[in-house]
């Protein structure tokens, strides 16, 4: 499921259509299995007068389009072989395992593991198997460890990647090498303790470092840092279009890549598209240095412990132009190798299709 798309064919062999639940209702609606279960059953047995936006007499009428939803999604894939739950799960999964016992369901596990907890772990016994993007949950523990522990025993690593290897972006990026004068970047929405790490490499890196993305207030949510326990970044961050986007990472050397927390998970989207762009990626490192899996260190990427070693890593290599050179070509070949968004979803759709039902749903 994701946003709406024709029917298309993969490879020739998988019809893949896409489901939009976010055309029914908010998404804060349907992304917590407790809400779900308000909109399903039709009732409101909170304390509370508005629960994420949902108010009390609106309850009846927000329950209506739940079902419109279901019964549409019913309408359009009674057939279907398998559903995939991506990002969060918009079914309350009573009704998904009474209503398809015989199509595979997986779980998509994009957020976690931060999400985990917050939306994910109320609704995964319904699902007989789930993919992970990162590696990592926390210290200690894998990702298909934890899986395992939250008793799903089929799991399956997804990059998630939206990158697609073609003879104009490789000829980009080939003429890109020698013409790359501008220093670090990044591209990335505000999410909090990622405000206090951008604040500190702004003050430390100064004009060698960029950051664009979609922020707050214009982009001037920095400004309010101190307002909310934050660092202060007094800096205006520039929302850029897609083109702009592509045009900037061929003018850097280097892309800084963090994700929310900073030593558990690892494999957010820029950690793909940093690479795919000719970039050195530079990025933090995950718990039980599960990071490796995904590129060579010192090889295919630099990754660094906090951000003191992120300052002193940027600084070297923005001194080294050879050696940065160097691994940014072999983190492009492997982004290009490895990390091609067909390619991997080939190879999901290919595991999805060995999924086991598990036995308990086929008597339902």
């Amino acid at each position: 499921m994701g946003l709406d798309r024709p029917n298309y064919i993969l490879a020739d062999k998988y019809l893949i259509s896409t489901f939009n639940p976010t055309n029914y209702l908010c998404s804060n609606e349907i992304r917590y299995t407790y809400v779900l279960d308000m909109l399903w059953r039709g009732n409101y047995e909170q304390t509370t007068k508005d629960i994420l936006g949902i108010h009390r007499q609106k309850i009846l009428e927000r329950h209506k389009i739940y079902a419109k939803m279901l019964d549409d999604f019913v309408e359009k894939y009674a057939n279907v072989d398998i559903i995939v739950a991506n990002w969060f799960n918009p079914f309350h999964p009573e009704w998904l395992i009474k209503k398809f016992p015989n199509a595979v369901k997986i779980y998509g596990c994009i957020d976690d593991p931060v999400a985990i907890y917050q939306r994910r772990l109320n609704s995964l016994w319904a699902f007989d198997a789930a993919f992970y993007i990162s590696p990592s949950y926390d210290k200690g523990l894998s990702m298909v460890e934890a899986l395992e522990l939250w008793g799903v025993s089929q799991s399956y690593w997804w990059p998630l990647t939206t990158n697609k290897v073609c003879p104009d972006h490789c000829q980009a990026i080939n003429s890109s090498w020698n013409n790359r004068t501008s220093g670090v970047i990044y591209v990335g929405g505000l999410y909090g303790p990622k405000l206090d790490r951008l604040a500190e490499l702004k003050q430390r890196l100064g004009k060698d470092f960029s950051i664009y993305g979609r922020w707050p207030l214009g982009g001037y949510a920095g400004f309010l840092g101190p307002l909310v326990g934050r660092n202060w970044l007094p800096y205006r961050v520039r929302t850029i279009t897609q083109e702009e986007r592509q045009q900037l990472y061929l003018r850097h050397k280097i892309g800084i890549n963090m994700h929310f927390s900073e030593c558990r998970e690892t494999g957010n989207m820029r950690m793909y598209e940093v690479p795919f762009h000719g970039l050195m990626l530079l990025c933090n490192k995950a718990a039980d240095g599960w990071h490796e899996s995904i590129y060579k260190p010192g090889v295919e990427a630099v990754f660094y412990d906090d951000i003191e070693d992120a300052v002193d890593k940027a600084t070297y290599y923005l001194k080294h132009d050879s050696e940065r050179e160097k691994i940014a070509r072999a983190g492009f070949e492997r982004a290009c190798k490895d990390y091609d968004a067909d390619k991997c979803l080939e190879d999901f759709l290919d595991w999805a299709s060995t999924v086991k039902i598990k036995s308990s749903r086929k008597v339902l």
